[in-house]
């Protein structure tokens, strides 16, 4: 009997440590500009998504991850080379408001706009898994 407790108390404790493991990056439409352009916060933000790094490693938007979107005219594409590994472990894009935004580091209420991909750009989510765009509302994420 002392053993199922053990392998029960392994298992609760592996999933803590992918969830423990969930990192939040930022994006703007002129990055941080004024940073090192590393996703870490909003003054360091990805410059467009053409400059977000996905993958596995630290420092890449992957499994667990959240990315979170300024508003604003971008020029580029949401195209994730990474993927989700389950339900629980998605990737999870987001279009950032006042309420959900992630840290408060650089973080600027006028953010809490429309995101614009410009003619030609798009959301393409093609031969990947377990990844959610959040739009917030309705017209929060537009192609035009």
């Amino acid at each position: 009997m002392c053993k199922k407790p053990f392998v029960v108390s392994i298992v609760i404790l592996v999933g803590l440590a992918s969830i423990a493991s969930a990192t939040n990056y930022y994006v703007r439409p002129d990055g941080g500009s004024y940073g090192s352009e590393d996703g870490s916060d909003w003054s360091n933000a990805f410059d467009g998504f053409s400059d977000v790094v996905w993958g596995s490693s630290a420092g890449q938007v992957g499994a667990g991850d959240t990315l979170y979107v300024a508003g604003g005219n971008y020029t580029s594409s949401i195209t994730p080379a990474a993927s989700g590994t389950s339900d629980s472990v998605r990737i999870v894009i987001r279009r950032a408001t006042v309420a959900e935004h992630g840290t408060g580091t650089g973080w600027n209420s006028s953010f809490d706009a429309q995101v614009n991909l410009k003619s030609g750009d798009y959301v393409r989510v093609y031969q990947r898994s377990y990844i959610t765009v959040d739009g917030v509302t309705e017209y929060g994420i537009v192609t035009k």
